[in-house]
């Protein structure tokens, strides 16, 4: 275009990108402005369309790994916060679709999967408040005799309300979680009909109500045996009393990576102490009642609670103790675990076998209280059984470290030992022998003395 010595002309450049969720349109101008002599003007001008996003928040458990899951593929991970709060956001098509969120604890246990349909609006960011369920757990024991108190136990949301229904609602039962958002609860049996029963839990927040969890089954039968093994099973009335924790104070934090824990209990019992509801090792009280040990977390914050069992039989759990470890530069969840960490009457002629249960690789070291100290390769990832004899009566500590690349793990057992039924008619056989020949040759001796007078 000419007008008097003026020229211009006109250069457009267009660059159009397309992604899931992005639109962005680059626009470039050039004008050129020509008189006598070039005189050249650039401009550059962008132009940038919303992006199509979703988002996710709630409430899970403290430090449960958040996962967001669209036609089985996981398209979100997040890890909620202290208190359980969590927040995902992430780019996605627009228009109706489904997503499955739910979370596993620090134990490795899931929640149940809360399906979400969400219309998605082209150039925005859809947002959705979901609040997960908590998880739940009985522990190793199924099958219970009538009267039996069940221990259920899981994680929710910090300091919350967590109602546990049983049977479809016929029965609910309530609960509170504590700061790291574990909660229990102590079923009696007592009353409950003989057959199959089902239980779930569920958290609120405010008014606003989760999803129910996972369903765990356990059945209620008459009969009058009990397996008093178990660490989740406590028979009838309780007569033995709990042990008292004398330290460290609930909530206290520790500014190192392993704490001394100490209490009471009648002398020479049995001490079981639970991690987050597992078993985490067995000592025993000395003669003056007191029991003691170091405690070395592998995660941190951590819920513990102890029983006391005498002669075989174990008292109810005592009050729990939340400890956090903010200096533990390590955290490792998955932790090994023994089939058993108690034994009692146990004599001489038989051997007390340890089955250690992984899922990972690494090495074992045991000391088995008697100065007898073994170290094992643990490479098949499996269960493995590691078998020891006593050969004298007294109770006896055990140790296992478990080692891998990553993570030292720390296992206490105990072992109380009694003489064998037949060493001790073996000991009796042979102090009349010796009593015999001992009579034997008094008679001799006798006998010659007789001869020679």
């Amino acid at each position: 275009m000419s007008i008097g010595e003026w020229v211009c002309s006109t250069k457009v450049l267009a660059l159009t990108m397309l992604s899931i969720g992005l639109f962005t349109v680059l626009v470039g101008f050039s004008l050129t402005v020509q008189r006598s002599s070039a005189i050249q003007s650039s401009t550059d001008v962008e132009l940038t369309i919303p992006q199509t996003r979703v988002a996710f928040s709630g409430y899970a458990a403290p430090s449960g790994l958040v996962k967001v899951v669209k036609n089985e593929s996981i398209v979100a991970t997040t890890v909620a916060n202290s208190l359980g709060y969590y927040t995902t956001e992430f780019t996605h098509q627009s228009g109706v679709h489904e997503f499955e969120l739910f979370y596993t604890d620090i134990r490795g246990v899931e929640s149940s999967r809360s399906t979400v349909s969400i219309s998605i609006s082209s150039q925005q960011t859809t947002q959705k408040t979901v609040y997960l369920s908590p998880t739940i757990s009985l522990g190793s024991q199924k099958n219970v005799s009538k009267g039996s108190v069940i221990k259920v136990f899981g994680y929710s949301a910090a300091s919350s309300s967590v109602a546990l229904s049983l049977d479809y609602a016929s029965e609910t039962f309530s609960a509170t979680s504590d700061a790291s958002g574990y909660y229990e609860y102590f079923l009696d049996t007592s009353r409950m009909r003989i057959g199959e029963h089902l239980l779930t839990s569920t958290v609120t927040i405010g008014t606003n109500k989760s999803a129910s969890s996972p369903i765990v089954r356990f059945t209620v039968d008459d009969s009058s045996t009990v397996n008093q093994s178990s660490p989740d099973l406590i028979v009838g009335p309780a007569v033995i009393s709990p042990p008292v924790i004398l330290l460290p104070e609930d909530g206290a934090v520790i500014e190192s990576d392993s704490v001394e824990i100490i209490g009471e209990a009648p002398p020479g019992s049995q001490i079981n102490v639970y991690q987050d509801g597992e078993l985490y090792g067995s000592f025993f009280a000395d003669e003056d009642g007191r029991w003691k040990f170091i405690f070395s977390p592998t995660y941190t914050p951590v819920t513990l609670s102890f029983e006391t069992c005498v002669e075989g039989t174990c008292s109810i759990l005592s009050r729990t103790i939340t400890l956090s470890f903010p200096d533990l530069a390590k955290q490792c969840i998955d932790t090994p675990s023994l089939g058993d960490y108690r034994f009692w009457g146990v004599d001489t002629s038989e051997e007390v076998a340890l089955v250690m249960n992984s899922s990972f690789a690494g090495t074992i070291e045991i000391n088995w209280g008697d100065g007898k100290v073994e170290r094992f390769s643990y490479d098949d990832i499996s269960s493995r059984e590691f078998k020891n004899s006593y050969s004298k009566s007294g109770n006896y500590q055990g140790k296992i470290l478990f080692s891998t690349d990553q993570c030292v793990y720390e296992k206490y057992f105990s072992v109380h030992v009694v003489q064998a039924e037949k060493d001790s008619r073996q000991y009796t056989f042979i102090i009349l022998f010796i009593g015999l020949l001992i009579g034997a040759y008094l008679s001799k001796r006798d006998l010659l003395d007789t001869k020679r007078n």
